[in-house]
């Protein structure tokens, strides 16, 4: 009866070594995750984008300064895209995503996504999914919202789904 109790007092520990271990383990990759998110470069609430400026005179919708304007796409560009062959989704993605302006952006991401309009896979689901999303961006930065929602219209929200 001693040798019963013995065993399960044994693995009752064994059971409270185990917890404890994970919940160390746990602590330990939070703390060295907290220590390489302090080297991320994200931008505090304070400094949200347009955070505290106010804007003198709207953009019309007919200015040409808003047509032609500097782009920056939203997804970070490698520097080795160009060692990518001319013509793959890849490639191709990046070319539209290095546009200097915004018309040439528009320009090129409707290349992109008539070239790569037949998706095959879920690595090209994403790529076309986000060219049309920056196409959309793009057509709204440029002060054309009637071609934004057009983009936009063509997609079911509750998927990012193509509509049949």
């Amino acid at each position: 009866m001693k040798k019963k109790e013995d065993r399960s007092k044994g693995s009752e520990r064994k059971g409270i070594i185990m917890r404890q271990t994970a919940l160390f383990c746990f602590i330990l990759v939070c703390f060295i995750l907290s220590i390489g998110c302090d080297k991320l470069n994200l931008p505090q609430p304070n400094q949200a984008r347009g955070a505290g400026r106010t804007r003198s005179t709207p953009v019309s919708r007919n200015s040409n300064t808003a047509r032609t304007g500097e782009y920056q796409s939203l997804h970070p560009i490698r520097t080795d895209w160009q060692d990518f062959a001319p013509g793959t989704i890849t490639h191709d993605w990046y070319y539209a995503a290095s546009a200097g302006s915004l018309s040439e952006a528009a320009k090129r991401w409707q290349e992109y996504l008539q070239k790569h309009s037949e998706v095959q896979d879920g690595f090209s689901k994403h790529f076309y999914t986000a060219a049309k999303i920056e196409l959309l961006r793009v057509y709204y930065l440029m002060g054309l919202p009637d071609r934004g929602d057009a983009v936009l219209r063509e997609y079911d929200l509750s998927t990012l789904e193509r509509k049949q």
